[in-house]
Order: structure tokens, then C-alpha cells, then sequence
């Protein structure tokens, strides 16, 4: 993995972290459960933007390198249908 990768990686990781041992501290299941759905909705975002970032590097081998869904799939550990998919935007 290159240096970025496990940055993004630790980055992620300590996050995740953080983010559970605040809500096992909530003892309040009520306001556990609460506080865990605002989390969600405020991070989906980030899931939204990651997807995006996915699907434009799928998108950027393909018209600008040129390469074939097959390849793209091979390169990435997807089947070819999939590197399709994340091409022409589809879930």
C-alpha cells in the first residue's frame, strides 16, 4: 500500500474508533440510538463523495487511459459487469 492509502486507512480507523467508544459511553439507549442516527446522516455524505471519487476513477481509466472494462476489472478486483456499472454511474 502506498503512503496515502495507509494514511487514509489510520486516518479512517482512529475515527471509527473514536466514534464507538463515544456511543458505548451513552448509556441512554434511547439517546444512544439517537445520537448514532445523527452520526450516520451526518457521515453519509462522506459515503456519497467516496462513491463519487470511485466512479470518477473508474470513469478516468477508462477515457483517459484508455482501458477496457476488463482490464479496469482486473485491475481493481471487480468483475467486468461491475467496472461497468460504476462507469455509467449505476448502482
Amino acid at each position: 500500500m502506498g503512503e496515502r492509502v495507509e494514511t487514509a486507512c489510520e486516518l479512517a480507523a482512529q475515527m471509527s474508533e473514536q466514534i464507538i467508544a463515544v456511543m458505548r459511553g451513552v448509556e441512554d439507549p434511547a439517546e444512544r440510538h439517537r445520537l448514532i442516527g445523527e452520526v450516520l446522516a451526518e457521515n453519509s455524505g462522506v459515503v456519497s463523495e467516496l462513491a463519487g471519487l470511485i466512479r470518477e476513477s473508474v470513469q478516468a481509466m477508462k477515457d483517459e487511459q484508455g482501458m477496457s472494462y476488463g482490464r479496469i476489472a482486473a485491475e481493481l478486483g471487480l468483475s467486468r459487469s461491475r467496472a461497468q456499472q460504476l462507469y455509467d454511474g449505476t448502482r
